[in-house]
């Protein structure tokens, strides 16, 4: 997949104004959720709108990682007309190449009370 930087994001060197805005419509066109400042409910998560904020899309436009938005990430498996077991499998996908990309040493870290 790719990395897409929030659009006036300056924070990523290699799109250094962030994504075009025909990449915007292709993921809203996909029905990925797109992120933005109005769906954020705190209002210091949008402090530093958009800098560090973006989002990792599959090829196939079918699952997506939204990074520091409100949470610091939010995996998303879209399934084909009504395919939640083939949503929630693209998501646990997602996840596991997450894990499997973190340092042994700084595993990916999860509270047994909060998640």
């Amino acid at each position: 997949g790719t990395y897409l930087p929030l659009p006036g994001s300056t924070s990523c060197a290699t799109m250094p104004k962030g994504m075009s805005p025909a990449q915007v419509a292709d993921i809203i066109a996909s029905g990925l959720p797109f992120p933005s400042v109005q769906h954020s409910s705190h209002l210091a998560a949008a402090a530093d709108w958009p800098q560090a904020r973006g989002i990792f899309v599959s090829q196939d436009r079918k699952s997506a990682v939204l990074v520091n938005e409100c949470d610091h990430l939010c995996v998303v498996g879209l399934g084909d007309g009504g395919d939640v077991g083939g949503a929630f499998s693209r998501a646990c996908k997602v996840l596991e190449a997450v894990h499997a990309a973190l340092p042994s040493e700084e595993p990916f870290l999860v509270d047994t009370r909060l998640g």
